[in-house]
């Protein structure tokens, strides 16, 4: 959902002052979550995912899968 969202966003454009203008948007996720879990914990995953995602181009979403890994849907 998020990655088609990711495109549909890229493809839109707004006319901003006669001008066409057009902006990209990454993202980041965590699928990764214990029941003991407190929320700034679960946030705190996604932000990595997203720096990640910030750090790798525009228009990319990250998943942050577990502790240790990363997926990239550039």
């Amino acid at each position: 959902v998020a990655d088609r969202g990711r495109v549909a966003f890229a493809q839109a454009s707004v006319n901003a002052m006669g001008k066409e203008v057009q902006a990209t948007v990454s993202v980041g996720i965590s699928f990764f979550f214990d029941p003991g879990d407190q929320l700034d914990i679960v946030i705190r995953r996604a932000d990595e995912a997203l720096f990640e995602a910030k750090k790798g181009g525009r228009n990319r979403l990250v998943v942050h899968g577990s502790e240790t890994d990363t997926i990239d849907l550039a």
